[in-house]
This record gives C-alpha cells, structure tokens and sequence, in this order.
C-alpha cells in the first residue's frame, strides 16, 4: 500500500471537516425545525385553552405557577 503525500493527506483532512461541517449544519437546521414545531403546538395548545387573547404576561405568570406547584408534587 503506497504512503500518501502530505499534500494528499492535507486534502483527504479539508474533505472530511467538510463532511462533518455540513451534518453539524444539517443537525442544526434539523433541531431548529423541531424547536419550531413544539413552539407551534404550544402556541395551539393556548389557542384551543381559550386563552390566545390573554395578555401575554398573564400567561407567563400562569405557567409559572403551574409549573410550580406540578414539581411540589
């Protein structure tokens, strides 16, 4: 099996940190999608409580404290 030159081994390294470039940016854009969609489904989840026209402080508040009290138990 023949040695490859520097050159060629600097080349085959350029490559293959492309390589992983691009998955780490295909598994960004993938988990962005997914932060989306679960931000969609709380935002319906709001919306079909009743309680889309509710000042957004008010809910943030309610959360809150429903999230509270859910780790007390």
């Amino acid at each position: 099996m023949a040695r490859l030159t520097l050159a060629e081994r600097l080349e085959k390294a350029a490559a293959k940190k492309a390589k992983a470039e691009q998955e780490l940016a295909r598994l960004k854009a993938q988990q962005r999608k997914e932060d989306a969609r679960k931000l969609m489904e709380l935002g319906a989840l709001v919306v079909k409580a009743g309680l889309g026209e509710w000042p957004q402080e008010v809910l943030h508040a309610a959360f809150l404290k429903i999230g509270a009290e859910l780790q007390k138990k």
